[in-house]
This record gives C-alpha cells, sequence and structure tokens, in this order.
C-alpha cells in the first residue's frame, strides 16, 4: 500500500472509530440522565410537559444516532485490517441493556425492582448477546480459514516446494510497484538452498501481510510451515 495510502486509511480508520466509540458513549449517559429522572421526559413546542428533559439530551441523543451511523461507515469503508463493525450492534444494545437492569434494580426513587426495565433489559441483552456469539465465532472461523488458505493454496503445495532450486537468467518483474525476479531454469542448487517456489511462497505470505489479509501470528505461522516443509524435503 502507498504510504500516502496507509496513511490516510489510518487516520480516517481511528477516526471512525474513536467518534463511533464516543457517539455510543453519549447516548449510554443521555440514556441514563433521563432513566434518573423517571424514564419520560419532554421539551419544546407548546406543550407542557410534567417532567423536562436534562438539559441538552435531546440534541446529544440525535447526534450520537445520526453521527455514530456516519462514523461506523467512515470507518467500515476506510479499515485495512480486522473490521470491528460486527460488534457496534451488541455494543449498542448491551450497554443501553445495562442502563435498563441498572434502573430496573436501584430505580431513582427507590420503590424497589422496576419490572417493565428489567424485561426491556432482557430483550436488549438478548438483542445484542446473539448476535455477540455469531460475531465471534465469524472472527475465529475467519482467522483460521485464513490460515488455512494461506497454508494450502496451490502456491504453497508441497510438490512445489520440493522442486529444487534452478539457476540461470534473472528477469526483473514487477509485483504491485515492487520490483521482484523470476528465474529461468538451467541447472540444480547447492543442496539445503531454498528454493525458488519456497521464495515465492514466501514473497506472497508477505505480500498477505502487509495488504492485512494474515495478521501478525498468523503470517509467522505460514512462514513457518511453509519452512518446516522445505526442511523436510
Amino acid at each position: 500500500m502507498p504510504p500516502g495510502t496507509l496513511t490516510r486509511k489510518s487516520i480516517l480508520t481511528f477516526l471512525g472509530l474513536a467518534m463511533s466509540c464516543a457517539a455510543l458513549t453519549t447516548l449510554f449517559l443521555s440514556m441514563r440522565a433521563v432513566m434518573e429522572i423517571g424514564g419520560a421526559c419532554g421539551s419544546g413546542g407548546a406543550v407542557v410537559y410534567r417532567r423536562a428533559c436534562p438539559e441538552g439530551t435531546g440534541g446529544l441523543m440525535m447526534f450520537s444516532i445520526f453521527g455514530g451511523l456516519i462514523f461506523l461507515g467512515v470507518y467500515a469503508f476506510s479499515t485495512y485490517a480486522l473490521n470491528l463493525v460486527a460488534f457496534a450492534w451488541p455494543a449498542l444494545f448491551i450497554s443501553l441493556g445495562y442502563n435498563f437492569f441498572d434502573y430496573g434494580i436501584n430505580p431513582p426513587n427507590d420503590d424497589g425492582a422496576v419490572v417493565g426495565w428489567l424485561i426491556c433489559g432482557v430483550l436488549f441483552f438478548l438483542m445484542g448477546g446473539v448476535p455477540l456469539a455469531f460475531a465471534i465465532w465469524a472472527l475465529a472461523n475467519r482467522k483460521d480459514s485464513k490460515l488455512a488458505r494461506a497454508v494450502t493454496t496451490k502456491s504453497l503445495d508441497a510438490s512445489r516446494l520440493r522442486q529444487p532450486l534452478r539457476r540461470g537468467t534473472v528477469k526483473p518483474r514487477r509485483s504491485g510497484g515492487v520490483a521482484t525476479t523470476t528465474a529461468t531454469a538451467t541447472t540444480d542448487a547447492p543442496p539445503g538452498t531454498h528454493s525458488w517456489s519456497v521464495i515465492d511462497a514466501l514473497e506472497r505470505l508477505s505480500a498477505m501481510h502487509e495488504r492485512g489479509e494474515l495478521d501478525d501470528g498468523e503470517y509467522e505461522a505460514a512462514k513457518d510451515q511453509v519452512l518446516a516443509d522445505e526442511e523436510q524435503s
């Protein structure tokens, strides 16, 4: 990835994720401010409400909802590594569900548990917890499948890894703006030297690592597997 693109994506990824978290925190605290006065309020217009909303909560809630969606979109389209968008829904409902449980058990008027809020808390936890379990499962399977593809892909096939190094004419080629080399087979290399197929495999793994398709642990595991297969051959 060109340095300029990497810098831009890094800034937008950080900004999008940070502001999404700020929006969720704002909504969480605004909800608590409303629940602190009984859970219902109103303000503005010609109607006189029994309970006025805490100052600024209306605007803060609007910002947190729409601003959070906007910044979550910025993060989703900018991130080049691990994408955490699937965790936004669980984070929203589990955090708000916590508020329902907290104030349902300890209401502001100390009149005992509020069953309605507790029921809302259970529903919100289910709405957030079930998707969270699926998101964790999908993330774990995604990491496993990426590692399996890196190790078992055709370019890392054991039969190719056992090909001896062939020395000959080295021709430059370009891949992703970086000059690399290929060799025309002529003669066998001395024993113990890595084959060109192994070098090609390591270059492919390195490229996948730089593009964010493999994290550090996956990259090291796949690289060790390639070298171990070559040693055995």
